[in-house]
């Protein structure tokens, strides 16, 4: 989705974390990519629930019993369960106490890991077992050949994942997202390149710069430096920061600024990657 932002398609919705399990890594490593703050930038974000569905293939669960007993006994022929890591992770519990045994495998996406089964690109593994997949009800509705074995896997019921809203430069107004963009910024993300100061050092400056009169710290994230980047075992961090009501948007780039000049870094290490 990411690759595609550009003057033909000019918005994207990323994941950015889910609330059961944290970070989506792959996400943050594209944070990394230098297009971010100069021909993209985030300009929303939004929630959505989250529920998961496991899947077969509709050959896989054809039987004369009832519902109940052959869901049951298709559940029981899976020795692999394929989806996203972020997926897998969501529905820890429910795979330990019906699935210990099964196989999980990772794929790109939720809706890659419903192709592969829809479109038989696997439907057994090694061992002769049944191959099913985690992924949303709507992935039944996108591809053919699918059923529901069950539903609800997720951990938590409350379970959310928070997605950024991606813009390309050449971007114009859009009323489809006029509801998720907010025209007064409440949020910014920057990024860090610190090269070789040492960690501490970062957030003892921190700490005392400037910048803090107009924004409040809520989260912290870092990935390692992309090669070319850094020094080896370096990391890139990101800051998420609210910016206070009394704060303007019209200050941020001077207030970026000085945060720069307070960590004793060179303009191109710190970048603001959007504010919404």
């Amino acid at each position: 989705v990411y690759r595609a932002l550009s003057p033909e398609i000019q918005y994207a919705c990323i994941p950015l974390a889910n609330s059961t399990h944290g970070s989506v890594i792959e996400t943050f490593d594209l944070l990394r990519d230098s297009r971010w703050g100069n021909e993209v930038s985030i300009c929303g974000e939004t929630l959505l629930k989250i529920e998961h569905c496991l899947v077969v293939h509709k050959s896989s669960s054809r039987s004369t019993k009832p519902s109940e007993d052959r869901e049951n006994d298709t559940i029981g022929s899976i020795t692999a369960v394929i989806s996203h890591e972020q997926a897998l992770g969501q529905c820890t519990n429910w795979l330990a106490t019906h699935l210990p045994k099964a196989k999980q495998i990772k794929t790109s996406s939720t809706s890659r890991a419903a192709q592969m089964i829809s479109d038989g690109t696997i439907l057994d593994d090694a061992e002769g077992g049944l191959v099913a997949a985690i992924c949303s009800e709507i992935c039944v509705h996108t591809y053919p050949n699918l059923t529901i074995l069950t539903r609800n896997l997720q951990d938590r019921n409350d379970n959310q994942t928070r997605f950024i809203i991606a813009r390309h430069d050449s971007a114009t107004d859009s009323p489809v997202l006029t509801r998720t963009i907010d025209p007064s910024p409440h949020r910014l993300l920057l990024r860090t390149n610190i090269g070789e100061m040492p960690v501490h050092s970062l957030f003892e400056r921190l700490a005392s710069s400037r910048f803090w009169k107009g924004v409040r710290l809520e989260r912290m994230d870092k990935r390692p430096c992309l090669s070319g980047s850094g020094p080896l075992w370096s990391n890139v961090y990101f800051f998420e920061f609210s910016i206070r009501p009394n704060d303007t948007p019209f200050s941020l780039k001077r207030e970026v600024h000085q945060l720069q000049v307070d960590l004793e870094l060179d303009e191109s290490s710190v970048a603001l990657l959007g504010t919404w």
